[in-house]
């Protein structure tokens, strides 16, 4: 991540010179050139990382060497736009070397349970499968954002099912590719300052396969074959659907068009961020369930993907024709227009703002009250706070009302959520109200963002990514990462409670007013029970 975060501005600078630029066309989304060098520095963040980090062998030299083809490949046709048959040239080599010499090979299928393929069939299918999702996740790269955040979905459950199986070795590689993701996405988020182009797409897609093909066939062999197929998800589905449809009409498989699942969403009158957020949803159910069903006989596994896909394609068809939504070109959004009238978007975003603050005082009453240990230094740091704000108060020249506000708020946040991790055997009764308090709170922060009475803070589908993962794990059962679980629910909460109070801050002065009031009161409170 780090890699990707200093290469990517230099490339950008230097991008129309070394001519990897995405031009704009009717096939496509931007109306000005985008460098595509994202890519490139994604291939040398992993590269570097797993050079670095992971255990040396034959396999992950053959690894290396492989995103190597595919990364000059890339480059290549980023700068000239390359024939399809050329690409897969450049997929071919890469395919050949880790299937005949890096242990890549599918030794077992769906539904099929008695003994190994022989190596005549297991060879040219592995390499097929493997061209298959490299161009998989190179046809589904249509979205700022799309292909890098649904791949980081993937190689998630990749990394968890593989640290489940104590495969630590498939974790870190996994982890080495999210790193370099979430370091473009930095830069890739809506409205993008850079594109992965081929040379990205081709290497996240060559990379799933390979981990994906290691993960199912020879470090969880007992896991079914076909939750690779889960696992990977929309790329998958989106590839089937769109290959259909050409085919259908005689049309060539590779010749581009605006009929995939992205295109569908923007037609069904969702915009882009909706769009993009949409398929991270679809993504993280595939993902959830590929963790959920690994163990699942394959008919069950591959029926309910098929159910759950052919249900969304049919959906996406039903609304992506209606032409009243399609007419209005997408000026309002598809939740905009749940509000009609602006006073009751205005109504609805005010409501939410001060339902919040409300819980959130309340929220933090409730653990000072409910909290039997103190530590010392929660005492200190509250000392510091009301001393900080006094002082300010007294001088009566800080024009920085709401920059105070937030450092009140996010320290006392921190406080709070550390007063949770220390009392953590507090009463039922307390938890459950606390539990409740809290869900509301996330309900209302949820639509106060949705519905914004002004938009001055974005949530963007990063942010969603962010946060379902650190959902994900809060909820994950205690023997898959011991501690770190218990320490993950409480840091979600930290950060929602972050969230709760950026959206505040963006609200009147009134609240203003009363969160500093409350908050300073529940910090005398706390000093108060300390003494007590």
């Amino acid at each position: 991540m780090l890699v990707c975060v200093l290469l990517i501005p230099m490339l950008i600078r230097y991008a129309s010179y070394l001519g990897m630029q995405d031009l704009p066309d009717e096939r496509k989304i931007h109306s000005s050139a985008i460098p595509r060098v994202g890519g490139l520095a994604m291939v040398c963040g992993a590269l570097l990382s797993t050079l670095i980090w992971i255990e040396h062998s034959i396999a992950i030299y053959c690894y290396m060497l492989s995103v190597i083809i595919i990364a000059i490949f890339g480059i290549w046709d980023d700068k000239v736009q390359l024939n399809h048959k050329v690409k897969f040239i450049g997929q071919l080599f890469a395919a050949l070397l880790v299937v005949t010499l890096g242990d890549v090979n599918i030794n077992s299928l769906p539904f099929i349970y008695d003994g190994i393929i022989p190596d005549y069939i297991s060879m040219p299918f592995t390499i097929f499968a493997l061209l298959g999702i490299t161009n998989a996740i190179n046809l589904s790269d249509g979205l700022d954002g799309l292909a890098g955040g649904s791949s980081i979905f993937s190689l998630g459950v990749i990394a968890l099912i593989a640290y489940t199986s104590g495969e630590l070795q498939l974790v870190m590689l996994s982890f080495a590719v999210v790193g370099a993701v979430l370091g473009f996405l930095r830069f890739n988020t809506y409205p993008a300052s850079v594109f992965m182009g081929d040379t990205g797409s081709q290497f996240l897609g060559f990379s799933l396969g390979v981990l994906v093909i290691w993960l199912s066939q020879n470090y969880v062999p007992v896991m079914s074959p076909s939750i690779a197929i889960v696992a990977l998800g929309v790329p998958i589905l989106d590839t089937f659907y769109v290959m259909s449809q050409r085919l259908l009409n005689r049309q060539s498989p590779f010749k581009p068009d605006k009929r995939h699942i992205h295109h569908k969403l923007l037609n069904s009158g969702l915009d882009h961020y909706e769009a993009v957020s949409s398929i991270y949803l679809i993504q993280s159910i595939f993902v959830v369930s590929a963790y959920l069903f690994r163990f699942q006989n394959d008919y069950i596994v591959l029926g309910l993907y098929t159910i759950f896909g052919l249900s969304l394609i049919f959906i996406l068809e039903m609304y992506s024709k209606n032409k009243k939504l399609s007419d209005k070109k997408h000026s309002d959004s598809f939740f905009s227009r749940l509000l009609s009238r602006q006073e009751n978007r205005s109504q609805l975003s005010r409501f939410c703002v001060g339902i919040a603050a409300m819980l959130m005082s309340v929220y933090f009453f409730l653990v000072v009250l409910s909290s039997d240990t103190i530590p010392i230094e929660v005492i200190f740091i509250s000392v510091g706070l009301i001393a900080f704000n006094l002082i300010l108060f007294l001088n009566r020249k800080s024009t920085f009302i709401k920059s105070i506000l937030r450092i009140d708020l996010y320290l006392i946040s921190t406080v709070i959520t550390y007063l949770i991790m220390i009392n953590a055997e507090m009463s039922s009764s307390f938890e459950q109200l606390l539990s409740i308090v809290f869900a509301i709170l996330i309900i209302v922060t949820i639509l106060g963002f949705v519905f914004p009475e002004k938009k001055r803070l974005t949530i963007t589908p990063l942010d969603y990514i962010i946060i379902f993962i650190m959902i994900l794990i809060s909820i994950l059962p205690g023997d898959i990462f011991f501690d770190v679980t218990h320490y993950a629910t409480d840091i979600t909460r930290l950060f929602i409670l972050f969230y709760v109070t950026e959206l505040i801050l963006m609200s009147v002065t009134k609240l203003v007013t009363y969160l500093k009031v409350t908050t300073m009161l529940s910090v005398i409170t706390l000093l108060i029970r300390f003494v007590v």
